[in-house]
C-alpha cells in the first residue's frame, strides 16, 4: 500500500503597511532681473562696472546680488550683426543682434481727434533720440487701417509712416441713413458682423421711431422690411466712412 501525503493547509496572515508618504519638500527662489543702465557725469556708459559696486535696495533693505553681467551696446547697423552670425555654412550666436527691440501701438479709438499730433511728436522724439543703429522697431495703430510695420531697423520708415496714425475716439461720420463712428466704420468694413447687427438693430429702430411720429402717410421704410437691404446699406456707408477718413 502506498504511503499517504498529508497536505497541511497553511494559513498566512499579510498585514498590510500602510502606504508609504510621498515626501514633499518645499522650496523657492525669488529673483528679480533688473536692467540698469549706469553712466557717468558725461552720459558716458561705465563699462567696467563691478557687482560690488551696486546696491540694489528693497524698501531700505538690502538685497543679494545674485548675477552680475554685462551687456555691450551694439555697434553698427542691425544687418551688420545679422550677418556676422553666419559664416559660410555655420552659424552661430556669437556676435548676434543685441539691440533692443521697440513696440509702439496706437489706440486710435482712445485719441481724441486734433490730440493725435501730441502722440506723434512723442513717438518721434523717441525713435530720434533713443532708438540706436542696432535696434527694431514695430508699429501699429488699432484697429486700423493706420500703419503695420513688422520689425525693422529702418527708423526713418516708422517716423514716415507716424502720420498715418490719427484719432477717432469721437469722430463720427454721416452715411446715407444716419451717423457711424469711424471706429464702427472699420470694424463693419473689415467684417465685423457683431457691430453690423449692433448698427442694424440701432438704426432700424430709429427709422421704426421716426416713421411712428410721422404725420405724413407714407409707404413703410423698405429698410425696415428687408434687414439685407439695410445691412448692405451700412456696409456701403461705412466703406464710404473709412476711404474717406483715411484717404
Amino acid at each position: 500500500m502506498k504511503g499517504l501525503r498529508w497536505l497541511a493547509p497553511v494559513l498566512l496572515a499579510v498585514t498590510a503597511s500602510p502606504r508609504a508618504q510621498t515626501p514633499v519638500f518645499r522650496s523657492g527662489v525669488d529673483l528679480v532681473r533688473l536692467d540698469i543702465r549706469v553712466t557717468d557725469d558725461a552720459g558716458r556708459p561705465i563699462a567696467d562696472l563691478r557687482p560690488d559696486e551696486v546696491q540694489i535696495k528693497e524698501e531700505g533693505t538690502p538685497r543679494p546680488v545674485l548675477l552680475f553681467q554685462h551687456v555691450e551696446t551694439p555697434r553698427g547697423t542691425y544687418s551688420e550683426a545679422a550677418a556676422r552670425t553666419i559664416a559660410a555654412e555655420v552659424s552661430t550666436n556669437q556676435g548676434s543682434p543685441r539691440g533692443h527691440v521697440y513696440v509702439l501701438v496706437f489706440d486710435e479709438t482712445h485719441i481724441m481727434p486734433g490730440h493725435e499730433q501730441r502722440a506723434r511728436l512723442a513717438a518721434e522724439r523717441f525713435l530720434r533720440t533713443r532708438v540706436r543703429s542696432g535696434d527694431r522697431v514695430a508699429l501699429y495703430a488699432l484697429p486700423g487701417p493706420g500703419p503695420q510695420i513688422e520689425f525693422t531697423p529702418d527708423v526713418s520708415r516708422v517716423v514716415g509712416a507716424l502720420k498715418a496714425v490719427r484719432g477717432a475716439g469721437e469722430e463720427t461720420g454721416t452715411g446715407t441713413i444716419g451717423t457711424m463712428r469711424t471706429y464702427e466704420a472699420y470694424e463693419i468694413a473689415r467684417g465685423n458682423s457683431q457691430i453690423l447687427e449692433r448698427q442694424a438693430t440701432l438704426v432700424s429702430q430709429n427709422l421704426m421711431a421716426s416713421d411712428t411720429r410721422s404725420t405724413v402717410s407714407k409707404r413703410p421704410n423698405p429698410l425696415v422690411e428687408d434687414p439685407q437691404d439695410l445691412r448692405r446699406t451700412l456696409l456701403e456707408d461705412a466703406r464710404s466712412l473709412v476711404d474717406h477718413a483715411y484717404g
